[in-house]
């Protein structure tokens, strides 16, 4: 049960999105590859709808089964959430 996911890390957002890392380092994220990259460093007890959202938009996005666009959204309203958007 091998199955190769096709993943295109070169998509980026035309702007960046700003968040505030834990260490009060601000980091531009530049594209769904960075975002999930984030989600999964963010520093949170649990897991809110909105950031499960963003990894599976991000996902997709980096899959092709989804838009750059919606991954972008999903992403600035998960860390919009968790008062790290800047």
């Amino acid at each position: 049960m091998s199955d190769v996911i096709l993943v295109d890390f070169q998509t980026v957002w035309r702007v960046p999105v700003f968040v505030r890392g834990t260490e009060g380092q601000i980091a531009a994220i530049r594209g769904p590859e960075g975002a999930l990259r984030n989600l999964n460093e963010m520093g949170v007890s649990y897991e809110s709808t909105l950031h499960r959202a963003a990894k599976s938009r991000c996902l997709a996005a980096l899959k092709r089964a989804g838009t750059c666009d919606d991954a972008r959204d999903a992403f600035v309203d998960a860390v919009f959430e968790s008062g790290s958007l800047v």
